[in-house]
């Protein structure tokens, strides 16, 4: 496998894990509402991979997947760690050209990820416990139209 990336940890850090664990949404059933909006998010965008995943003290776990084998890898092997450290939407059009995901294991390993953009799925203390995000193999770019599409559909997420 590429090199094992260090994460940062959110500043709410236990908070979010408390959050999390009381939502009890980790390691949850499959759900068909979760899945459409994956694949909503694939389509919008124009992209396509989409997943919406939380994640916990060492591992991201898919709660849905869109043309994503995956269902849980170790936390330092995802992009989505940088993606819970703000309430604002993570965009990098080509994550090669980005120093602080170029050597992220997903990056470097199947699928190969090279456009990543993702927003952090909020509590209503705005504790970010996951993150619906879209992915692409070939860089890309979204509009500003598309980033409030997928802020508006992971806004449905964790009501």
């Amino acid at each position: 496998m590429g090199k094992h990336y260090d994460h940062p940890l959110p500043k709410n850090e236990e908070a979010r894990l408390d959050a999390l664990h009381k939502y009890d949404i980790f390691d949850s059933l499959p759900e068909k509402s979760y899945e459409n909006i994956a694949k909503l998010a694939a389509h919008i965008c124009g992209v396509d991979k989409a997943i919406i995943s939380f994640l916990n003290e060492t591992s991201k776990w898919h709660k849905a997947n869109y043309n994503i084998d995956t269902i849980e890898v170790p936390r330092g092997f995802a992009i989505f760690s940088r993606t819970i450290l703000n309430i604002e939407p993570l965009v990098i059009n080509d994550t090669l050209d980005n120093p602080e995901t170029s050597s992220i294991g997903i990056v470097c390993n199947p699928p190969y990820v090279r456009f990543y953009a993702g927003v952090p799925l909020l509590t209503a203390d705005n504790i970010a416990l996951g993150t619906l995000c879209v992915v692409d193999s070939r860089p890309n770019a979204l509009s500003a139209k598309q980033i409030d599409l997928l802020m508006m559909l992971g806004n449905q997420l964790l009501v």
